[in-house]
């Protein structure tokens, strides 16, 4: 059965009018979102920020307490000081024997007590140089002067040859260094007591001696235990070279910084010795015009006229 074109309704729905309808519906929320989302994001990094700085503080703070800690404790120092006085008296003989390079097994002892009072044996003889002078000045100010001399030597020697034999990748720990720095000042000790004693202060040749035998048995010490460590011929041949001159200069520098004033005082010594002497007194204490007069007398008696003899 047919039905007819009239009896049926129809609905047309357009499209357009609904995806208009939607896209006008949702672009208000799209909008609240990137509000939202703009509003919220410095927020959000702000938060970030904040949190991540004070997570680094507590870190670093921790970090910084536990090394304080640790390095303010004595007895991470008590082994590089727990030494029998045997061993350092020992250590201070081989200072002088230089060590064999072929010898891979050759151990470098790591101890701080035998370098510490080497250089305070140093101080207290460069003390005793100035003193035996009769050299005036303040007790603090030579005492610092001689200590900061020899420990910043010391240190600043071991630091340098550390440095300069990490770059080279010499197999030595720092300790290591140190302790074979200290030990070295042993010829140092030697040489300026010697020189205290039996030095002329006309001549050097007592001290080029002691400073080319002494200096240089334990310069040979310091180089052949550098040189079993080291691998390569530059490296060897830079890090030596540094070790050799910075030891032998050094005791160049106390021979002439210190025992110049001994010497000048010496000399001035000498002087008022001479000075006060009683032969020197009674010539130096004769009037100039003296003199003079003596002679103005013989010649005006040689001027005289000779009177005649009475009958």
């Amino acid at each position: 059965m047919k039905a007819s074109p009239g009896t049926h309704d129809s609905a047309v729905i357009d499209m357009d009018d609904v995806e208009m309808t939607v896209e006008s519906d949702n672009a208000p929320r799209g909008q609240q979102q990137q509000q939202q989302q703009q509003q919220g994001g410095p927020d959000l990094y702000k938060a970030i920020r904040d949190n991540m700085s004070s997570i680094v503080w507590q870190e670093g703070t921790k970090k910084a307490k536990t090394a304080i800690s640790s390095y303010a404790n004595v007895d991470l120092l008590r082994p590089y000081f727990d030494v029998q006085p045997m061993e350092v008296a020992n250590r201070l003989l081989f200072s002088f024997v230089p060590a064999r390079v072929s010898n891979d097994a050759n151990k470098i002892h790591s101890e701080l007590y035998g370098p510490v009072m080497t250089c305070f044996t140093l101080v207290a003889v460069l003390l005793y140089e100035m003193k035996s002078s009769d050299h005036r000045v303040q007790e603090g100010t030579l005492m610092g002067s001689a200590m900061i001399t020899v420990f910043g030597y010391w240190l600043g020697v071991s630091a340098l040859v550390w440095l300069v034999a990490y770059i080279c990748n010499a197999q030595v720990k720092p300790i290591q260094v140190a302790t074979l720095i200290g030990y070295a000042l042993t010829s140092h000790v030697a040489v300026v007591l010697l020189t205290t004693f039996f030095h002329s202060t006309q001549s050097h040749k007592l001290f080029y001696l002691l400073w080319a035998v002494l200096g240089g048995l334990t310069t040979l010490k310091l180089v052949s235990t550098f040189v079993v460590r080291t691998p390569g011929h530059t490296e060897r041949i830079v890090l030596c070279a540094l070790v050799a001159i910075l030891h032998m200069l050094f005791l160049l520098y106390l021979h002439f910084a210190y025992h110049k004033i001994v010497s000048d005082l010496s000399e001035v010594l000498e002087q008022k010795i001479g000075m006060h002497h009683p032969v020197a007194q009674v010539g130096a204490n004769k009037p100039p015009a003296a003199a003079g007069s003596g002679k103005a007398a013989a010649s005006a008696i040689g001027a005289a006229p000779l009177m005649p003899k009475a009958s």
